[in-house]
Protein backbone atom coordinates (compact mmCIF):
# COMPACT_ATOMS: atom_id res chain seq x y z
CA UNK A 1 0.00 0.00 0.00
CA UNK A 2 1.73 3.29 -0.84
CA UNK A 3 1.39 6.33 1.13
CA UNK A 4 1.81 10.17 0.88
CA UNK A 5 5.45 10.02 3.04
CA UNK A 6 6.67 7.37 -0.03
CA UNK A 7 7.09 4.73 2.34
CA UNK A 8 5.28 0.86 1.53
CA UNK A 9 3.63 0.28 4.86
CA UNK A 10 3.41 -3.76 4.04
CA UNK A 11 6.85 -3.75 3.12
CA UNK A 12 8.06 -2.18 6.43
CA UNK A 13 5.75 -4.45 8.77
CA UNK A 14 6.72 -7.46 9.53
CA UNK A 15 5.03 -10.76 7.84
CA UNK A 16 2.38 -12.09 9.40
CA UNK A 17 2.47 -16.03 10.33
CA UNK A 18 0.35 -16.57 7.28
CA UNK A 19 2.58 -14.89 5.20
CA UNK A 20 5.96 -16.97 6.75
CA UNK A 21 4.64 -20.29 4.79
CA UNK A 22 3.73 -18.59 2.19
CA UNK A 23 6.21 -19.25 -0.77
CA UNK A 24 5.01 -16.79 -3.20
CA UNK A 25 5.05 -13.89 -0.76
CA UNK A 26 8.16 -15.03 0.97
CA UNK A 27 9.70 -15.03 -3.12
CA UNK A 28 7.98 -11.73 -4.11
CA UNK A 29 9.25 -10.02 -0.91
CA UNK A 30 12.63 -11.56 -0.39
CA UNK A 31 13.56 -13.66 -3.55
CA UNK A 32 16.50 -10.68 -4.60
CA UNK A 33 18.13 -11.18 -1.21
CA UNK A 34 17.73 -14.79 -1.44
CA UNK A 35 19.09 -14.53 -4.83
CA UNK A 36 22.29 -12.78 -3.66
CA UNK A 37 23.06 -14.48 -0.69
CA UNK A 38 22.51 -17.81 -2.22
CA UNK A 39 24.70 -16.96 -4.55
CA UNK A 40 28.05 -16.08 -3.03
CA UNK A 41 28.12 -19.51 -1.82
CA UNK A 42 26.72 -21.56 -4.82
CA UNK A 43 30.26 -22.15 -5.84
CA UNK A 44 31.78 -22.80 -2.99
CA UNK A 45 29.71 -25.87 -1.96
CA UNK A 46 29.50 -27.31 -5.89
CA UNK A 47 33.16 -27.08 -5.67
CA UNK A 48 32.78 -29.01 -2.21
CA UNK A 49 30.57 -31.40 -4.05
CA UNK A 50 31.65 -31.45 -7.66
CA UNK A 51 33.51 -34.86 -8.30
CA UNK A 52 35.64 -33.11 -11.31
CA UNK A 53 34.66 -29.83 -12.10
CA UNK A 54 31.70 -27.54 -12.36
CA UNK A 55 30.33 -24.52 -14.42
CA UNK A 56 27.29 -22.08 -14.94
CA UNK A 57 25.66 -21.50 -17.38
CA UNK A 58 26.14 -17.96 -18.95
CA UNK A 59 24.63 -15.80 -15.89
CA UNK A 60 24.32 -11.93 -17.62
CA UNK A 61 24.90 -8.67 -15.47
CA UNK A 62 21.21 -8.44 -15.16
CA UNK A 63 20.11 -12.47 -14.88
CA UNK A 64 20.01 -14.51 -11.44
CA UNK A 65 21.62 -17.95 -10.70
CA UNK A 66 18.34 -18.63 -8.73
CA UNK A 67 15.81 -18.10 -11.19
CA UNK A 68 12.76 -20.06 -9.56
CA UNK A 69 11.28 -21.06 -5.94
CA UNK A 70 9.92 -24.07 -4.37
CA UNK A 71 6.08 -24.17 -3.50
CA UNK A 72 6.64 -25.56 -0.41
CA UNK A 73 7.92 -23.84 2.86
CA UNK A 74 9.59 -26.58 4.79
CA UNK A 75 9.59 -24.15 8.10
CA UNK A 76 8.21 -20.58 8.22
CA UNK A 77 10.08 -17.86 6.48
CA UNK A 78 12.47 -20.35 4.65
CA UNK A 79 12.64 -19.43 1.33
CA UNK A 80 13.97 -22.21 -1.17
CA UNK A 81 14.89 -21.24 -4.40
CA UNK A 82 16.34 -22.83 -7.58
CA UNK A 83 18.58 -22.61 -9.95
CA UNK A 84 18.68 -25.12 -13.04
CA UNK A 85 22.13 -23.09 -14.26
CA UNK A 86 24.54 -25.30 -12.79
CA UNK A 87 26.46 -27.90 -14.23
CA UNK A 88 28.79 -30.54 -12.93
CA UNK A 89 31.42 -32.33 -14.90
CA UNK A 90 31.76 -36.34 -15.38
CA UNK A 91 33.95 -38.45 -15.87
CA UNK A 92 33.77 -38.67 -19.30
CA UNK A 93 34.18 -35.10 -19.43
CA UNK A 94 30.89 -33.63 -20.14
CA UNK A 95 28.96 -31.00 -18.20
CA UNK A 96 25.12 -32.13 -16.77
CA UNK A 97 22.87 -29.63 -15.70
CA UNK A 98 22.05 -30.67 -12.20
CA UNK A 99 18.86 -28.88 -9.75
CA UNK A 100 20.60 -26.62 -7.12
CA UNK A 101 18.80 -25.82 -4.02
CA UNK A 102 19.40 -23.22 -1.11
CA UNK A 103 17.24 -22.42 1.81
CA UNK A 104 17.37 -19.04 2.49
CA UNK A 105 15.68 -17.66 6.03
CA UNK A 106 13.89 -14.58 5.50
CA UNK A 107 13.94 -13.51 8.77
CA UNK A 108 17.59 -13.57 10.03
CA UNK A 109 19.34 -10.66 9.62
CA UNK A 110 20.90 -9.93 5.91
CA UNK A 111 22.41 -7.02 6.79
CA UNK A 112 24.67 -7.93 9.54
CA UNK A 113 25.40 -11.15 8.01
CA UNK A 114 24.49 -12.06 4.79
CA UNK A 115 26.04 -15.88 5.18
CA UNK A 116 23.89 -16.63 8.26
CA UNK A 117 20.69 -16.15 5.83
CA UNK A 118 22.05 -19.23 3.73
CA UNK A 119 20.74 -22.62 5.80
CA UNK A 120 21.64 -25.18 3.10
CA UNK A 121 22.33 -25.88 -0.13
CA UNK A 122 21.23 -29.29 -1.79
CA UNK A 123 21.76 -30.67 -5.19
CA UNK A 124 19.22 -33.02 -7.61
CA UNK A 125 21.27 -35.08 -10.49
CA UNK A 126 19.93 -35.52 -13.50
CA UNK A 127 17.66 -38.56 -14.12
CA UNK A 128 19.61 -41.24 -16.23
Amino acid sequence: MWSPGGTDKSQSAPPTAAQLTDAKYLSDRYGLLADTACANGADEYLRSVARYDYAWDHVGALDTKFDDYSLVVKRPGVLTVISDKAKLQNGFGAFEHVTLFCEFDTQADYVRDPASTVLSYSIQLPDN
